[in-house]
């Protein structure tokens, strides 16, 4: 799970006062490593369905007790308080004494009803206070409650000296500003860490935003509508540029959705009275639809470039010069790969061949709002231009005698083979991805901000627009042409002859020597001259969704992390951020204010919950999930030194 940098500032002043392992004989929690007892993490398993024997504390890693001071500080929601030092003091009382406990001190601290469920009211409260006046308040209340504690239970005063010199170094920290030191150092060196990381994985950025981990953004698998937030898996996937780029056109304000597709080609440039074509240009759409620049100068166009141009040459079996022969690696000859006119034999031979590389089946599973992407199929069709209706269309060849056919169908049958020889091929099938869960996002209305999209779009030089046009220039003893004397030729040829010998020019002596001549006067050797035109289309129009076994969540492994072109909005009712999954169903308050949230856990109470329950708190009706409810009724119903037993 992804923690955020306020969390580990004030983790890590609240560990020092932790210390390391203690296990005091009047210690309630029992034994103890780093600030965590063995009664809370027998609690904190409990909550997470363990069933099966709990590990003692003493055995736990770092990154395990981390996890549990996360879940912690995310069940108990301090996170949603605004002010870092009013984060860190009752971040600390939560762990020390327990959230029940935190959250009553919180509740007197601001003068509302106390009742030990730290919700709604309470974070509203604790936000709105003067954050020196609710801090210096807490401070006392926690002072008073550790002498009430020895008060009660003298057995306890052996730990008083050490709670107070914990508050009083608290209350320093605050008062010097170390967590905020804290928390910008860590800012800081993300940054740094962020820029080196992004620079080893590409010296040229060009648009992208540095402030952004691409180590983890280019590890992006789907997209959690609910959460507006990206699914990343463990190993490079969806490239966070390729997706920013499929969305800046989806989302183009100017383009009709007609244009709004993403395909290339390498058209040549037709000239009058040309009798063969030079150059070809690349086109790119919807560039092209609309006569300006979109994608033509971003990493996009250049994988699109690459991965269709490699193709050609492969089709043609020749190199860019049109001579040299285009080298095959041994493993795929062996499979049968070879140029399109190796391919087989046909008794016509077709000049142009077309050959476009398609998404031809996408993957996917979908399960309460969250879409992933699980696999891209990649084809190679071999396309045939007809006249239907006065109109000129693609058609995709189906003849098994044609060889462009059979060109087609072996590259689709071989191409993660031939990926593995050739790694552009690897990043088209990822820009496929990219252009799949874009359209899903689109269609299913992910809210982005267009002009941050175009910060994350990569951008390169892709010049220059137009290039030789690629042909296989075939010179062969079957393209010999015989070249045949006239007889007005021959006749001239005698009289030479006789002229250049010195012999008269009769017509007895012309008639000899034209019965000498051969007709044929010679062969005219041409030149057979093969293109190869096609393309590149992004849309993928047969979507399958993966078939799963119900009992496996094959989402439970996969992290959560926001967008970075999520469109930011600041609540109407206070100074915090609209949570993403609130404004992409466009919200104007937080989850803290919002109606729509629950009392408790703050999250979203939609159609599909069952029997959502309202309560009157402080004169107000707030509404809960009917197991939030439940909580919230035991929270206020059990005794007040409850949390004294377990933290």
């Amino acid at each position: 799970m992804v923690k955020d940098d306020k969390f580990h500032a004030c983790l890590k002043y609240i560990k020092e006062s932790e210390g390391g392992d203690s296990n005091h004989k009047n210690d309630k929690g029992g034994a103890t490593r780093q600030g965590l007892s063995q009664n809370a993490y027998n609690l904190y398993q409990k909550e997470l369905g363990n069933k099966g024997q709990v590990k003692s504390v003493f055995e736990l890693k770092n990154e395990e007790i981390e996890d549990f001071y996360y879940h912690q500080y995310k069940k108990y929601k301090v996170d949603k308080i605004e002010d870092i030092n009013s984060r860190y003091l009752y971040y600390d009382a939560v762990i020390l004494s327990g959230p029940g406990r935190a959250a009553r001190m919180a509740q007197s601290a601001c003068n509302i009803k106390v009742d030990g469920c730290f919700g709604k009211q309470s974070i509203a409260s604790v936000n709105s206070m003067d954050q020196k006046e609710f801090q210096n308040k807490f401070i006392n209340i926690k002072r008073n409650h550790f002498h009430n504690i020895v008060k009660n239970k003298p057995d306890q005063k052996v730990f008083l000296k050490g709670w107070l010199n914990r508050l009083d170094r608290t209350l320093s920290q605050i008062e010097n500003g170390t967590i905020q030191k804290e928390y910008d150092s860590m800012q800081s060196r993300k940054s740094i860490q962020i820029n080196k990381s992004n620079q080893q994985q590409t010296q040229n950025l060009n648009g992208i935003d540095c402030n952004v981990d691409l180590s983890v953004l280019n590890r992006i698998k789907g997209v959690n509508k609910m959460s507006a937030q990206f699914l990343i898996e463990s190993q490079e996937n969806i490239i966070l540029s390729d997706l920013a780029t499929v969305l800046s056109v989806l989302y183009d304000p100017k383009l009709k959705d007609e244009h709004k597709s993403i395909q290339f080609s390498l058209d040549p440039i037709i000239l009058p009275n040309q009798q063969e074509f030079k150059q070809q240009q690349k086109v790119c759409w919807p560039d092209s639809y609309v006569e300006r620049n979109i994608i033509q100068d971003t990493e996009m166009a250049k994988i699109l470039f690459d991965a269709d141009y490699l193709l050609k040459l492969m089709s043609l079996g020749v190199e860019a010069d049109g001579k040299t022969p285009f080298k095959y690696p041994l493993e795929l000859q062996q499979l049968g790969f070879n140029s399109c006119t190796s391919m087989g034999k046909q008794k016509q031979q077709q000049m142009l061949c077309r050959f476009w590389l398609v998404p031809q089946q996408c993957f996917y599973t979908s399960i309460n709002n969250k879409y992933m992407i699980d696999d891209i199929q990649v084809a190679c069709q071999a396309r045939q231009i007809e006249r239907v209706n006065n109109k000129l269309q693609d058609k995709i060849c189906q003849d098994v005698n044609d060889t462009a056919y059979q060109f087609a169908a072996k590259f689709t049958q071989l191409y993660d083979k031939i990926a593995k020889f050739y790694p552009i091929f690897n990043r088209l099938k990822q820009l496929f991805k990219a252009v799949a869960l874009g359209r899903w996002m689109y269609i299913n209305n992910v809210k982005t901000n267009y002009q941050e999209l175009i910060r994350f779009c990569k951008k390169v030089n892709n010049s220059p627009k137009a290039i030789p046009i690629l042909k296989y220039e075939k010179v062969g003893e079957e393209s010999k042409t015989p070249i045949y004397f006239t007889q007005s030729e021959k006749i001239q040829v005698a009289k030479d002859h006789l002229i250049e010998k010195g012999h008269p020019t009769t017509q007895d002596l012309i008639n000899q020597v034209v019965k000498q001549i051969p007709d044929i006067k010679g062969y005219q050797v041409s030149t057979q001259v093969q293109y190869s035109q096609g393309g590149v289309d992004t849309h993928c129009k047969n979507m399958i969704e993966s078939k799963q076994d119900p009992k496996i969540n094959r989402f439970n492994n996969l992290e959560e992390v926001d967008i970075p072109f999520f469109p930011q909005k600041k609540c109407s009712k206070c100074n915090r951020m609209i949570e993403s999954h609130l404004l992409n169903l466009d919200q104007n308050q937080c989850s803290v204010h919002s109606e729509y949230t629950c009392y408790l856990c703050l999250e979203l109470i939609t159609n599909e919950d069952l029997n959502p329950k309202g309560c009157i708190i402080n004169n107000y009706r707030y509404i809960f999930h009917q197991s939030c409810y439940n909580e919230y009724q035991d929270i206020i119903n059990c005794k007040q030194d409850n949390d004294d037993d377990i933290y």
